[in-house]
């Protein structure tokens, strides 16, 4: 089982085992890999924020930005 787990294996399933048991198991691993994906996507927009942030014309438009919602204008 560790050497699997090393491998990528995220569970196992023992024999015998039952459909339900089975089940459970895909989903989780399903629900695993989205979290995961979803925690890539989050990393990438974060990382480009950053580089927009550090931009001076964007700096400007974000100051400009703010400046016009606490005016309302």
């Amino acid at each position: 089982v560790l050497s699997a787990m090393r491998l990528g294996a995220c569970d196992f399933i023992a024999k015998p085992f039952q459909i339900d048991d089975l089940m459970k198991v895909i989903e989780r691993v399903i629900y695993a890999n989205k979290k995961k994906e979803h925690i890539k996507e989050l990393e990438k927009t974060e990382g480009h924020d950053k580089e927009i942030e550090k931009d001076k014309k964007m700096i400007g438009l974000m100051q400009a930005s703010s400046v016009n919602k606490k005016t309302g204008t």
